[in-house]
């Protein structure tokens, strides 16, 4: 398995919001992923404040709406995809952590109604001011036979 290397791509080189792109890129949308193979990442961001139940509805909405989110992990070719919450010192954060090939379609890139109504949310929900974390890779434990599947 190859590590994924993160390209930030705004103006300062840096995470987080940058006030000279337009809207409605985020800084989600200013990732560019190199991969050879798969490539596993966790990261974390932080909710806004005031927004607790709003985060609830939107986690429900893809629990609920399961075979559509997983159709779009077709097109995203996206293996793996798990989200976890936390809440620290009052502050709500959410984690990702992914399974990802390369070539897939980006989320912003997509036209699934599903992706349209889960960037809704992320606007709405994370705040724009905190700089996401990436968490460093430092064992990642697939079997070869699954990383086969993956490929």
């Amino acid at each position: 398995m190859q590590s994924l290397r993160v390209i930030p791509t705004n103006s300062r080189g840096s995470f987080g919001h940058d006030d000279d792109l337009p809207r409605p890129l985020r800084w989600i949308d200013q990732f560019r992923f190199w991969k050879t193979e798969s490539s596993a990442s966790a990261w974390s961001c932080r909710t806004n404040p005031g927004k607790t139940e709003r985060v609830e509805q939107w986690l429900q909405f893809l629990n609920s709406n399961m075979p559509a989110v997983l159709e779009t992990l077709e097109g995203e070719r996206m293996y793996v995809e798990t989200i976890f919450s936390e809440t620290l010192d009052g502050a709500e954060y959410l984690y990702w952590y992914s399974i990802q090939g390369r070539g897939g379609t980006e989320v912003r890139d997509s036209v699934h109604w599903i992706d349209a109504k889960h960037l809704e949310y992320w606007d709405e929900c994370i705040d724009p001011e905190f700089t996401p974390q990436t968490l460093a890779t430092r064992v990642s434990m697939i079997p070869q036979r699954i990383l086969e599947q993956m490929q």
